[in-house]
């Protein structure tokens, strides 16, 4: 396999959805494509649902706090996430004028993850036509029981992160933001068009604009 290792932000198993009771945007929107990239052939599939993304709330307190970090990153941040809080609190009634953590959770899945708890289940999605409630929805089996039967051949399954250390996660996002504004206005100093920089999965030119 060309690429064995799947990261993905989508879908949910226990939270309720946000498109339907049940289904979360980006598998509804395509749950056909969606059940066809579960079945590739992935040795590994890492998912981050909305069961850990609602749950790695970004107050505005703390979006205030990335707006005050030096330089230019902290308020391109606040001023890109203004639509995205205004969403949630006009259509979901989240009055703190916070958002969710939801596409960049699937990132830190496989930079940190030992900030998650994953469980592993076989995995299967929902292609009843639009405006069925269930379409989808991840059928997720998880008896697990010791005579519970084992998955049919050929059905694939998914390490689904279930529980998350949001207190980590928000300082390890605050962490990087720092970190990429005090090299960006060092190496601004210096009349440099990038900056290279080493992390911990890896060494990563990051363009400057």
């Amino acid at each position: 396999t060309l690429c064995p290792d799947l990261y993905l932000m989508g879908g949910t198993v226990l939270e309720p959805g946000n498109v339907s009771p049940l289904a979360e945007a980006n598998i509804a929107n395509d749950a056909e494509a969606a059940r066809r990239v579960f079945a590739a052939g992935f040795k590994n599939i890492n998912v981050a649902p909305l069961d850990i993304t609602m749950h790695t709330w970004l107050s505005n307190d703390f979006l205030e706090s990335i707006d005050r970090l030096p330089g230019r990153v902290g308020p391109f941040v606040w001023n890109i996430t203004r639509f995205y809080t205004n969403a949630y609190r006009v259509v979901g009634g989240f009055a703190d004028g916070g958002m969710p953590l939801h596409d960049p959770s699937a990132l830190f899945l496989y930079l940190r993850p030992e900030l998650f708890e994953f469980q592993t289940w076989p995995i299967d999605v929902d292609t009843s036509p639009y405006p069925n409630p269930t379409r989808g929805m991840y059928i997720a089996d998880r008896r697990g029981g010791p005579l519970s039967p084992p998955p049919a051949p050929g059905v694939p399954t998914a390490k689904f992160a279930m529980k998350v250390n949001s207190t980590a996660v928000q300082a390890f996002l605050k962490e990087r933001l720092s970190l990429y504004s005090a090299q960006k206005i060092q190496a601004e100093g210096r009349r440099v068009s990038h900056i290279y920089t080493r992390t911990d999965v890896g060494e990563y030119d990051i363009l400057m604009s």
